[in-house]
Formats: structure tokens, sequence, C-alpha cells
């Protein structure tokens, strides 16, 4: 069985700004990247850059996580600071330090309606997690779904913000879950939320073509996670950004005229001299 379900989906769905344009107030949004000890710092150097540019474009504020609060816990259960950091926010979004985004991608908050979340990848939960405590077993039970988010990128208008709750169990409970890594108890906690209640859920890039504009490189092989992300702002320098949509995609239908003239329309990266690809 495959348990690497990409290209996520979901419901079909009305603009979610629809929503979001109603509303008497400019939104409040925020992209949390954790990024505790400088993980890994050559890749931050060329991933984070592509992540400021992106919100200084769409209004949103960004939270580096950098200080532990559940010392208890693995460390990337540290991501459950959303919960707490992001609780007036109108739009929450967490984000691997690993992920680039082109400028040109639009605006979370306009692919996500505000009745759900949005994630990139999922998997069959069971495959990944033990469940050991009786009420989250029945929280599953009930939910039938058998999802597993990958927690990469997810995000979250305020009446979804619950997916960022914490767990009610104790680290001593949270490391009996894991059956691959570790680590994966972010991607339970996450996963329980959806479950317990009752999220709805949609993709970010469900199309092949889409992940052009998003790209998650990972970390477990660091000499190949450096060569993708080089490669992917050498494609975003050379190609025109339009070419990533298929042929007789209407551009206009996505993007305003405003967008279309804006300064992020020239996507000047800037590379590291020693990172740059001969």
């Amino acid at each position: 069985m495959n348990n690497q379900l990409t290209n996520v989906k979901g419901d079909e769905y009305p603009n979610s700004l629809d929503h979001a344009m109603d509303m008497i107030y400019e939104p409040k949004k925020i992209i949390h990247i954790l990024n505790i000890d400088n993980f890994f710092p050559e890749l931050f150097e060329l991933c984070f850059p592509t992540v400021e540019r992106y919100a200084k474009k769409h209004g949103y504020e960004i939270n580096l996580i950098t200080e532990r609060k559940f010392p208890e816990w693995h460390i990337n259960y540290e991501k459950m600071q959303v919960w707490e950091d992001g609780k007036d926010a109108d739009v929450n979004v967490l984000m691997d330090a690993d992920v680039l985004i082109h400028p040109m991608m639009k605006d979370f908050a306009f692919i996500v309606p505000p009745t759900h979340i949005g994630f990139n990848d999922n998997y069959f939960m069971r495959t990944k997690f033990r469940v050991v405590n009786r009420s989250h077993e029945m929280d599953f039970v009930r939910d039938q779904r058998n999802i597993g988010v990958a927690s990469n990128l997810v995000v979250a208008h305020k009446s979804t913000h619950c997916v960022f709750e914490p767990l009610d169990i104790t680290p001593e409970e949270g490391r009996k879950i894991c059956t691959v890594r570790e680590g994966d108890i972010d991607e339970y906690t996450i996963s329980h939320n959806v479950a317990k209640y009752g999220l709805k859920y949609c993709g970010i890039t469900w199309e092949d073509w889409m992940r052009n504009f998003l790209v998650h490189t990972g970390t477990g092989d660091k000499d190949l996670a450096l060569r993708m992300a080089t490669s992917t702002l050498e494609k975003w320098k050379k190609r025109n950004w339009k070419s990533f949509y298929p042929q007789g995609y209407d551009i206009s239908q996505v993007y305003t005229q405003e967008e279309l003239n804006s300064e992020y329309n020239d996507t000047n990266f800037v590379i590291p001299q020693e990172r740059i690809i001969v």
C-alpha cells in the first residue's frame, strides 16, 4: 500500500477570499517557521529570502520559532507553538525552513477556504502511528478518514486554528506513538486534531505543475537539498513564471492586472556565489 498520497485537492470550494474581503479590517496573517539552533544555515540562506519576499507581497508577518517551550518533547513538537503564537491571527501558516516559495505563488488565504485547513502532502495515518490513547482512538474511529498530515506546510484560518492544538497526553505517552520516526509527533498532533474536530481539508498545490511555485527540499540528504534549492532558484531566474502554467491556461483568471504589473513579476533572485551551479 502506498502511504504517500500527494497532490491533495480536497473538496471543491469557492474563492476563499470572498469571505475575507467582507471584513472591515485587514486580516492578520502569520507565517511560522521552526529554526532552533540555526539548523542547516546553508539551506536556510537559500530558502528564507523567498519566504520573506512572498510574505512582504501578501502582507504576512513572519514568526521565527527559535526557542524551546516543550523541552520534554521531540524538537519537532515545537511547531505547536503556533497554537499560542497565532491565536490572534486570521490566517496561520506553519512552514518548514526548507521550503522555497515563488513570489507569484498565490496567497494561501485565496487557496484555502476559511472553513478548511490546507496542506501539500498526506498519507495513511496508521502506517506511521500507533494510537496509544483510548480517547484519541475513538476520535480516529469516528472520523474514519485515516488522514496523516505532512507538516511541511499547513494553512489554517481562525475558524480552523484548532488544528494546532497541543496534545492532551504526556511526553511519555507521546514517545510510544511514532513507528517510523520519533520526530513525526508534530504530524500526529495535527492529524489527530483533523480527526478530533472533523476538519475539512484541501490541497495547496494539487497539480504537478503547481509545484513549480512551491518547493520542499527535505533535509534527509543535505547535499541533495542544497542542489535542489539552488537549481530551483536558477530555474526561477531563467524562466518566465508564466511558462509554469499549462498551455492555454488563462492566467487573467488567477492574477489581477496590478499583480501582473507589480515588482514581484521580476524574479531577480539572489543566489549566493558559492551556490551557483556552473
